[in-house]
Parts: C-alpha cells; structure tokens; sequence
C-alpha cells in the first residue's frame, strides 16, 4: 500500500511529538526554580515566616547539590528565627544543624552565616555560654573575600555580641574583657556595672508595707495603686467588724488578702523587670548593629554570602 504525502507527513509529526513529550518527562526539575524562590521570599517580606520556612525547606529537599540544599537549610532557619518565640528559636537551631550536616566541609559560602545565626538565636535564648562561644566564633569564621573594612565590622560585631552574652549571664569582668579593644564599648559596659540593681528579696519584703516594693523599683504608679486598694479594704475590714457584718467582713478579707500578697509579690516582679529593662537597654545601646539588618545577598543566592551594613 503507498503512503501518501500527507499521511507520511502526520507519521514524523507524531513521532517528533512523543519524543518531545519523553524528553520532558526525563528531564531533571529544576532544583530553585525561579517560581519558588520568589515564593518563599515574598512570604519572607510579607513577615509569614513560618510559611517562607516551608517554602525554603521544599527548596532544600528539591536541590541536588548539597551546598545548595545546605542554603535553603539556612534560609530557612533564618525565616524561623524571625519570630521573638523560644519555640520557633529552637526550631531554627535544628535547622542550623541540617544545614552544616548537608554542607560539604566549608561549604555555605564559609562557616559564618551558620555561627552567626547560632550566636544569636543561643543570645535570644538567654544560653549565655554557647552564645559567647559563637560569637567569638565569628572572627575566624570570616571568608577571605570579605574586604578588610567588612572584617574589622564583623570583628567589633562580634566582640559586643559576646559581651552581651556575658552581660546577660551576670559576668561584667568577662564582658569588659570581651570589648576591651572598643573603649566606647567599654565605657557603656561600665555605666551598666554603676547602675544600682534592685534586690527581689528586698522588693519583697518592702511589699510588706503596701506599695513600698513597687516604689523601691521606682514603679510609684503601682505603689500608689497598691497603697489605695489595700488601704480601702483594710478600712472595710474594719468598719464591718465594728458593725458585725461578718459575711462582709469575710468578703473584705479575702480582697484585701489578694491585694495584700500581690503587693509583697509584686516588690519581686518590679525587683526583677526593672533589672531586666536595664540589661535590655544596656545590651541595645551596646550593639548598634541588629542582627535584623545583616542579610544574605540576594544576587549571590544559591551561594550564601552575607552582606555586614557598614
């Protein structure tokens, strides 16, 4: 039987189609498509932050190269840590450790994006120790392609992230130690070792006197409202003996029980929150660099290069 033209022309149609619909069926996926980084960065801009993290994740488990997939690792670390929350900070750490254990040996551009993220989340943690450690990690996690005015940054960075650590866990000669090449570091560190730190014990006991611990931590709107409350139900106790109103007196009591214990605990928390807002501010004034403000460059992606803002 003779093939016309056309059907021969239909055969090698139908052939050029199944094998372009083979090839694509065979052919690698592409591990960071364009699509999906897009996706988990908007999320990351539009502060969904445990999206983005998915969204990095899928991209790791994607990624044939193990540095790439070390990146998204990180990314998405980085994404969960954005949250002040203790379990989205541990979480972040596993991470962290997924990230170096996929990651050839010295891979993830250098160690400093994993110390540098460690030394943070650990800080937010109050594990003063490790985040010591981390931080003073950092100076020999520098890559050699860091410019000289990047790495004296990163340096004075992290010395005031150690000190902060060392701050938090009480230890003022080690943070002097920490910042002794920055005087003005030094000096800050200093104001907080003049700055009188309230005693909880002593909170407490002045809240034995209405409103005395909260005024003892200079809280005097709440020292003042502890003084009235008490005051009034003291006199409700009383008048209500007098009158022998004994279910009101019963009444009065147990409020002015309340009020009373809540002024003697009350003294602690102010004790403890007004030692703590000094640290805070101390710490802040310490480290004007956020670690908010350190980013992965964009352009660089999938190779993890982190930009210091001199």
């Amino acid at each position: 039987m003779k093939t016309t033209p056309s059907f021969r022309s239909l055969l090698v149609l139908l052939a050029i189609c199944l094998f372009a619909v083979s090839g694509w069926a065979e052919a690698p996926e592409d591990t960071a498509s364009p699509v999906a980084l897009t996706l988990a960065e908007e999320l990351f801009a539009e502060g969904q932050y445990a999206a983005s993290a998915i969204e990095f994740r899928r991209l790791a488990l994607a990624a044939d190269d193990p540095a790439e997939s070390a990146t998204w690792l990180w990314m998405a670390a980085r994404a969960y840590a954005q949250p002040d929350d203790v379990h989205a900070a541990r979480l972040a750490l596993d991470l962290l450790d997924d990230a170096e254990f996929a990651a050839p040996p010295g891979d993830v551009a250098s160690p400093l994006p994993i110390a540098f993220l460690r030394a943070e989340l650990t800080l937010r943690l109050r594990e003063s120790a490790p985040a010591r450690y981390y931080f003073q990690t950092i100076p020999a996690a520098l890559p050699e392609t860091v410019t000289p005015g990047e790495a004296d940054a990163w340096r004075e960075f992290a010395a005031r992230g150690a000190a902060a650590a060392s701050l938090t866990a009480g230890n003022l000669a080690d943070a002097r130690e920490d910042v002794a090449a920055y005087p003005t570091a030094v000096e800050v560190v200093d104001a907080y070792a003049a700055t009188s730190r309230k005693s909880p014990v002593v909170g407490g006991l002045l809240g034995l006197i209405p409103g005395l611990g909260y005024a003892y931590s200079g809280e005097y709107g709440n020292a003042l409202r502890s003084l009235v409350l008490n005051g009034l139900f003291i006199w409700a106790m009383t008048e209500t003996a007098i009158e022998d109103q004994w279910a009101l007196f019963g009444v009065s009591t147990f409020f002015e029980f309340t009020w009373y214990t809540g002024s003697v605990y009350g003294g602690i928390d102010a004790a403890h929150r007004h030692n703590r807002e000094a640290l805070q501010e101390t710490i802040s004034t310490l480290r004007p660099v956020q670690a908010s403000a350190i980013e992965p460059d964009p352009v660089a992606l999938p190779i993890l290069r982190l930009r210091f803002p001199l």
